[in-house]
């Protein structure tokens, strides 16, 4: 799957990123996860948008701030 990541492929990128946030293959790891939904938003893909704002809804590895 990394190598899917590597060539840019934005649905490569959720998928691992849910891998990373939830745990499924070792610790959960917040900001890798994070680093990757990210890169899958500039490249505009919705499952990636969706997946980094489940992240901030639920302060998984983020600061929620219910006031900004």
């Amino acid at each position: 799957m990394q190598e899917a990541v590597n060539a840019n492929i934005p649905l490569a990128m959720n998928n691992l990123g849910l891998f990373y946030m939830q745990g499924l293959a070792q610790e959960p790891n917040y900001k890798k996860a994070l680093e990757l939904f990210s890169k899958g938003s500039q490249l505009k893909d919705p499952y990636s948008i969706n997946s980094m704002g489940y992240m901030y809804l639920n302060g998984f590895g983020v600061t929620q701030d219910y006031h900004q």
